[in-house]
């Protein structure tokens, strides 16, 4: 993609608002949305590192900080890939409870 491209994802997820809250900011056990990492947060507040580690924490495979932070309904991060030299990318997750 040149520079001035951008791309919209959207995946929806069809559960209870407290399970997906509860699942995207878990930091205890591995995230198989998260590639089998383990999230690893200094602080759940705006300017909050975010990191996404291996089993073992000696690999560290996206990075990224936090933007917003509104319980249970907004948690906007950056979100870069260690290994490739691209710019962060922002998550703009919004949960809502109804189901379409």
């Amino acid at each position: 993609m040149a520079a001035t491209d951008k791309a919209v994802f959207r995946i929806h997820i069809y559960s209870t608002l407290e399970q997906i809250w509860r699942e995207i900011t878990r930091t205890e056990g591995l995230n198989a949305a998260f590639f089998n990492m383990k999230m690893d947060v200094d602080e759940f507040k705006p300017g909050g590192k975010l990191r996404m580690r291996t089993p073992d924490g000696k690999y560290t495979g996206v990075v990224g900080e936090i933007l917003e932070y509104d319980p249970p309904r907004r948690f906007v991060h950056t979100f870069k890939f260690t290994q490739f030299d691209d710019p962060p990318c922002k998550m703009r997750p919004t949960v809502g409870s109804s189901l379409h």
